[in-house]
C-alpha cells in the first residue's frame, strides 16, 4: 500500500500556489504516471492523497495561509481534480496491465 501524498509538497509547487493552483491537478497525475509505471507491478493498493487542507484555511500547520474560506477551498477543488486525475489515469490505462 502506497500513499502519493502525505504533507510533503516541494517547495518549488508550494511556491507557485501550492494546492491552491489548478495546474497542481495536471502535475500531480503525471507524478502518479511516475509511481504506477515504476512500482506498479508491486503495489496493490493506492492511497492517492492522505491528507487535507489545513494550513490553507489557517495557521497552525503548513504553509500558513489562515486563508478561510479562499484557499482552504481552492485547495479541497484541486485536491479532488487530482485525485480524479490519478483514478482515472490508473483505471484507463494501468488497471488491465496490473490488475
Amino acid at each position: 500500500m502506497v500513499t502519493m501524498y502525505h504533507y510533503d509538497l516541494p517547495m518549488t509547487l508550494q511556491e507557485i500556489g501550492g494546492w491552491t493552483n489548478p495546474y497542481l491537478a495536471y502535475y500531480f497525475e503525471d507524478y502518479a504516471r511516475i509511481l504506477y509505471s515504476y512500482f506498479g507491478d508491486r503495489v496493490k493498493y493506492w492511497i492517492t492523497i492522505n491528507a487535507g487542507c489545513a494550513g490553507y484555511g489557517d495557521d497552525e500547520s503548513p504553509p500558513y495561509l489562515n486563508q478561510p474560506g479562499i484557499a482552504n477551498y481552492l485547495c479541497n477543488h484541486v485536491m479532488l481534480l487530482a485525485h480524479a486525475k490519478a483514478y482515472l489515469l490508473y483505471d484507463n490505462e494501468f488497471r488491465v496491465l496490473q490488475k
